[in-house]
């Protein structure tokens, strides 16, 4: 979801020009919503729970595009007032100034992966409404609200609706099972860590890696492999010096006769 921060009266009784600088302010309200997609009064006051009209407020919406595609996409504001789209910190759409609902789009090429997203909007009175719109390979170019996978914990606090954490395993470098071995190297259960999933258990991560880094937990589960492989090795060895050693199961003497005669 976007995170939004709501600042009633940010330049206390004056109007809205544009924008304001909000670094100093504390918000009314931080709420986390599900789309940037309000029409009118009625649905602001709605999500927001304030009573009266949307008259002298600032809001910023935090969130996360996360694209599957890569390619060049649309970004819409459709406003009344202002409104500003930013993504990666770079301001794709300005719709700003103070005017009567206005609908502004601008293309952009965005990459395969997460892009942080900041919409800025304000509002006057009369009229009041905020609306973001993309569309693209993602959406097979159907004009669609903007989601948000998830949005910037430090700006917004935790995402409620955020999967919980999962330590990286490596079941499937380590052989099944073989973790209490380990323990020596410096290896431990992977259900022992807290967010492991219980279908990865076997699996066994290095407690000199950090949870999440992914080379420092390749790279030692590598070592430990060929380790392994060092000790099946001496053990095959070792079968094969001992088959030598073997003492012969002793013969029949040439041209003797059976004790079992029939």
């Amino acid at each position: 979801g976007w995170c939004s921060k709501w600042y009633y009266n940010p330049n206390g009784v004056a109007r809205i020009p544009r924008f304001p600088d909000v670094s100093k302010l504390h918000p009314q309200e931080v709420k986390d919503i599900v789309v940037i997609g309000f029409k009118n009064h009625h649905e602001l006051q709605n999500a927001l729970h304030k009573p009266g009209g949307m008259r002298h407020v600032a809001a910023e919406f935090w969130g996360t595009l996360s694209i599957f595609a890569s390619g060049q996409y649309e970004v819409c504001s459709l406003s009344d007032e202002g409104s500003h789209v930013y993504i990666d910190g770079e301001e794709v759409v300005d719709n700003g100034g103070h005017m009567s609902v206005r609908n502004k789009c601008a293309k952009t090429v965005l990459r395969q992966g997460d892009h942080k997203v900041l919409v800025k909007w304000y509002q006057n009175g009369g009229g009041a409404q905020v609306n973001v719109f993309y569309s693209g390979p993602d959406t097979k170019y159907e004009k669609v609200l903007m989601p948000s996978s998830w949005h910037d914990s430090d700006t917004c606090g935790p995402n409620p609706n955020a999967p919980p954490e999962a330590c990286d395993c490596t079941a499937k470098l380590v052989p099944e099972g073989a973790c209490a071995d380990y323990k020596p190297l410096g290896y431990q259960k992977c259900t022992d860590k807290p967010g492991c999933k219980k279908t990865l258990e076997g699996g066994c991560i290095p407690d000199s890696c950090k949870s999440g880094d992914k080379k420092c937990i390749q790279e030692a589960a590598v070592k430990v492999i060929t380790m392994d492989r060092r000790a099946e090795r001496a053990v095959q060895a070792s079968v094969r010096a001992t088959s030598t050693l073997s003492v012969p199961p002793p013969s029949s003497p040439p041209g003797g006769s059976s004790m079992l005669a029939s």
